[in-house]
């Protein structure tokens, strides 16, 4: 698939999760339910999923219609808005493009509501799905180290000397064949958007909430503490 056509996916691909999630309705089946991508059609041209690909996506809906979704290894949002039977209108976070889905047959189909350029189609599953990650730059200089589990609490040194500036931001990943994986949360994650600081020299620790990833199975993992630089501290549940 040459590149303009991949820029497509990633952008479809964005939309269509968030609408996937919107979708859900207290009293419907599909309530918190994974939807998992099976084929995109773009320019008439259908391609099957790779579900070991990291650039698949993966949503997930709460019951007040806020979705959650993952791309890139990265967590995004949007709000949906049902339109009719089964059918909603999807609105990402970040612009005003929005996306129609429609469920049928415990199938999710999504489609721009602007044109016909692509449709992607996703089905329902009952397993929680690990998405393959890649190691992401970690930052320099920082120590992170695992403290208690309830709640997971992580140490931070600093071991430069100038000031390091943190968030709250986080992701939780797990083990799985050797291979690092994202570890989809049951329901949206909260984190407060401030920053906190650490002197020359000096540690502090942070607890991170759990509770969104509900009762963990036993294996090793490891919690990467921020956005696009990381530091990661491990931990095992058994």
């Amino acid at each position: 698939m040459n590149k303009v056509r991949s820029g497509i996916l990633v952008f479809v691909v964005i939309f269509t999760m968030a609408f996937a999630f919107s979708s859900c309705s207290k009293n419907e089946v599909y309530l918190n339910d994974n939807w998992v991508l099976t084929s995109f059609t773009v320019d008439g041209e259908t391609s099957s999923a790779d579900l070991t690909d990291l650039n698949t996506p993966r949503f997930f809906c709460d019951d007040t219609l806020n979705v959650i979704f993952y791309i890139y290894g990265k967590m995004h949002s949007g709000k949906a808005q049902p339109t009719g039977d089964r059918t909603f209108r999807i609105s990402y976070q970040d612009t005003d493009e929005c996306m129609l889905a429609e469920i049928t047959n415990e199938e999710l189909i999504i489609t721009p509501e602007d044109s016909d350029s692509f449709e992607m189609r996703f089905r329902l599953t009952d397993e929680r799905t690990l998405i393959p990650t890649s190691d992401l730059e970690e930052v320099e200089g920082i120590e992170a180290s695992f403290v208690t589990l309830d709640p997971l609490t992580v140490s931070f040194t600093n071991n430069t000397q100038e000031q390091w500036v943190y968030s709250e931001y986080y992701r939780i990943e797990k083990l799985d064949g050797g291979i690092w994986c994202l570890l989809p949360p049951d329901r949206p994650v909260t984190v407060r958007d401030i920053a906190h600081e650490i002197g020359p020299n000096m540690s502090s620790t942070l607890s991170y909430d759990l509770t969104p990833y509900g009762d963990l199975e036993d294996g090793e993992y490891r919690i990467a503490c921020g956005t696009d630089t990381v530091c990661y501290a491990y931990f095992t549940i058994e």
